[in-house]
């Protein structure tokens, strides 16, 4: 279980990281993960339950440094950090496993800040360059692949789905000055542009 609330308004409230129970949930377990100050998904591997993803936007009106993606090995002992922005302000928004394939994964990084007079979702301007993005592994983390392909940039908030029935298919809200859903039918190798939001 994660905790903090991952809707950034001015009135939210942070977490402590991340709970494990054996027990189910009778008791539970502090497993680190606190400095991240919200948890936005858990993922775990259908293969392996040791093997666990946990998505950390980060602190919500400071940089941080403990922003991204997380990975676990050992059932949440320890914790890798395996995919991070380029900036202390950008950490995970979002992430998918292929249930098929769990060795394939997207994940959605969002460059965000929030201050007393105002939230910057993106960067400081409708025009100004941002460290939103969407990536794709297909080796659990390892390495990643930025997908680009899914209309203007800068970003802000991104949002990634896989689709049960046929994983294939990839759902990803992307917000921009032209925000839209866009989907993928090969992956993410390809996306088109379904809806757009005004």
């Amino acid at each position: 279980m994660g905790t903090g609330e991952s809707w950034t308004r001015n009135s939210v409230s942070i977490g402590d990281g991340i709970y494990k129970s054996t027990d189910g949930g009778e008791s539970w377990t502090n497993m680190g993960l606190s400095k991240g100050e919200r948890i936005t998904r858990i993922l775990i591997d259908p293969r392996n339950s040791d093997v666990v993803y946990a998505c950390a936007p980060g602190k919500l009106w400071s940089d941080s440094p403990d922003r991204g993606l997380y990975k676990s090995s050992d059932g949440g002992k320890t914790w890798d950090l395996i995919l991070t922005g380029p900036n202390l302000s950008t950490g995970c928004s979002t992430v998918a496993m292929d249930a098929k394939n769990p060795e394939v994964l997207f994940a959605g990084l969002w460059d965000f800040r929030r201050k007393g007079w105002t939230f910057r979702s993106g960067g400081s301007g409708p025009e100004t360059p941002s460290a939103s993005a969407l990536f794709k592994s297909t080796d659990g983390g390892k390495s990643w692949t930025e997908l680009k392909n899914l209309g203007p940039k800068p970003w802000g908030r991104v949002e990634v789905a896989i689709a049960p029935s046929n994983s294939a298919v990839v759902y990803a809200f992307v917000e921009s000055t032209a925000s839209a859903l866009w989907r993928s039918n090969d992956g993410g190798n390809t996306w088109r542009s379904g809806t757009t939001a005004r």
